[in-house]
């Protein structure tokens, strides 16, 4: 169910037919300039009083990295995106998920050797998500037609339940 619609975001509740399993969503296409990202972090700030103690995803594009590490020009320094990314994600208490594939999700040029490679694109969960859908794990993919990697979020249904690992839910 759609809860909320922004220039950058859609807030979403995602409900299990299989096991009444609830969480909440945040798909994110961060605008390109950091000024212009600066409501999206008061907007998941506000989000996540909101959401409060139950389980949240985030999921996209939000245009700017945690740390210089995540670039493959390997910069010396932070940016001011850098630092109010991180500052938003430190204040939400959002951290990535358990992740493999890809490690730079955005190539500047994906149709050549010599592109820019950064980690623009995170599925980020709060620690109440961690909890209740431990096993939960993220495949970035290799690029095809974009310049981004598709980012798959599983998430093991029914694990605080049963156990059971054969049921996958996918975003």
């Amino acid at each position: 169910m759609v809860l909320a619609v922004s220039d950058q975001a859609i807030h979403c509740q995602v409900k299990s037919l299989q096991d009444d399993s609830m969480f909440f969503v945040s798909f994110v296409y961060a605008a390109n300039k950091y000024i212009q990202r600066r409501p999206l972090w008061r907007e998941l700030n506000m989000h996540s009083s909101f959401i409060g103690t139950k389980p949240w995803v985030m999921k996209g594009d939000f245009n700017t990295s945690l740390s210089v590490e995540e670039s493959s020009i390997g910069s010396s320094s932070g940016t001011i995106s850098m630092r109010e990314f991180k500052e938003c994600v430190g204040a939400i208490r959002m951290s990535d998920v358990n992740h493999s594939g890809f490690r730079f999700t955005w190539n500047q040029k994906p149709n050549s050797s010599s592109g820019i490679l950064k980690k623009l694109d995170r599925v980020m969960v709060n620690d109440v998500f961690i909890d209740k859908f431990f096993d939960s794990y993220v495949l970035f993919q290799p690029y095809k037609i974009l310049d981004h990697c598709p980012a798959v979020l599983k998430i093991p249904i029914g694990v605080e339940l049963r156990g059971n690992h054969s049921d996958l839910a996918t975003i």
